[in-house]
């Protein structure tokens, strides 16, 4: 009985579920407040910094494997070895830092690599002439070929063009030829 009296009214459900999920919203921050932050871990803290240090040690060998694919070398001085005195700390000390510098290759290697270039630039061009050359050739074969049927065509346009205004005369055929114009022109706006 309660279930058919529900089916006949629908609405009744309906404010039930939206009642039952803004209760349930208002209950949830405080029900977050009451949760106290997790301690932290020491063991997670350990892990985490054995991440960011595995992770930065491996971008540090990728970027010196870029570098050394690039041709940049880079140098590590000779260390001196500073007398240790009473008053000198660690502080004192100077840093040595290794230079990346760009390693030149021979200039032999530069001219030959500018010659293969070169040479490589010449033989395209000479293709591109040879191309130019037998597209020149076929252009004009074409235009021999086709010059019988092309005059004809233009006769038949004229034809056509005649034909065309005959037709317009009529006005029944002109307002067929303004709904033809309309439909099949490109649209106002691109116009």
């Amino acid at each position: 009985m309660i279930f058919e009296w529900l089916l006949k009214h629908p609405v009744v459900i309906f404010l039930i579920i939206a009642g039952a999920s803004s209760l349930l919203k208002r209950l949830k921050p405080e029900l977050d407040e009451e949760k106290p932050a997790p301690p932290a871990d020491s063991r997670t803290l350990q892990k985490d910094f054995d991440e960011i240090e595995r992770t930065r040690r491996i971008q540090e060998e990728i970027r010196r494997k870029i570098a050394e694919r690039r041709g940049l070398v880079t140098v590590n001085p000779a260390p001196t070895s500073v007398p240790e005195s009473p008053k000198t700390s660690w502080v004192d000390t100077p840093v040595e830092r290794s230079t990346p510098y760009r390693a030149e290759p021979p200039i032999s290697v530069q001219e030959e690599a500018t010659d293969a270039i070169l040479e490589r630039q010449r033989a395209l061009a000479e293709q591109l002439a040879a191309l130019q050359a037998r597209h020149a050739t076929v252009s004009r074969a074409s235009q021999e070929a086709w010059a019988p049927a092309l005059a004809t065509a233009a006769v038949s346009v004229n034809f056509d063009e005649t034909h065309w205004l005959r037709e317009l005369r009529n006005a029944r055929s002109l307002r067929k030829a303004i709904i033809l114009r309309e439909v099949l022109s490109p649209p106002v706006a691109l116009r």
